[in-house]
């Protein structure tokens, strides 16, 4: 199966956002390739960079104390990884890998900043990322708190239409859970 990639202009995070300033992303670094199994970055690393997916999967682990990796999230084509650190400079709070052969496009701090001048729809887009991964933390931590294992699965596994995450009839969200849903579900689908 071959890997399909994508240009910026495809990408949530792009969505709306002129050309102008997706050709300062584009001048300003190549696009990385990696090979299935190769690693983007480990935990501690420093993150002076962010990266957008424009091609393949890669996946969000830890490593527990005895050495066990513990898979955090799963990162398509379209979306972007890194950006916390790319913006407050402290290092890597996990490891990426590849899944499969991957296409990213590098951002610095400079050059994010740089392309939000010319297109201030990019930083506005950033801000919804910024504040769904939040959300999606809060959401995981009550949920561990609160949810059966066997119920914080079925919210997770498997992906249904749209890239959304069915949630089971017998599963009742809580009203704030729900409406993070009802909107991931829509931006999804929009």
């Amino acid at each position: 199966e071959e890997t399909e990639f994508h240009d910026l202009a495809h990408c949530r995070l792009f969505r709306g956002v002129t050309s102008e300033a997706c050709d300062v992303i584009r001048r300003a670094a190549s696009p990385v390739k990696l090979a299935a199994g190769q690693q983007l970055f480990g935990r501690g690393d420093d993150g002076f960079l962010m990266y957008v997916v424009l091609g393949g999967r890669l996946e969000v682990y830890a490593l527990a104390e005895s050495g066990r990796k513990v898979s955090l999230n799963l990162v398509s084509a379209g979306e972007c990884i890194g950006e916390i650190s790319m913006f407050d400079g402290i290092a890597r709070s996990a490891s990426i890998a590849a899944q499969e052969d991957s296409l990213l496009q590098p951002i610095s701090k400079p050059t994010f900043f740089a392309a939000s001048a010319q297109s201030t729809t990019l930083a506005l887009n950033m801000i919804e990322v910024l504040c769904e991964r939040f959300r999606w933390a809060s959401s995981s931590v009550e949920d561990f708190a609160m949810l059966s294992l066997e119920r914080r699965l079925a919210r997770r596994l498997p992906r249904g239409q749209h890239g959304v995450h069915p949630v089971p009839p017998d599963v009742s969200l809580p009203p704030a859970r729900q409406k993070l849903f009802d909107h991931r579900s829509r931006a999804r689908r929009g």
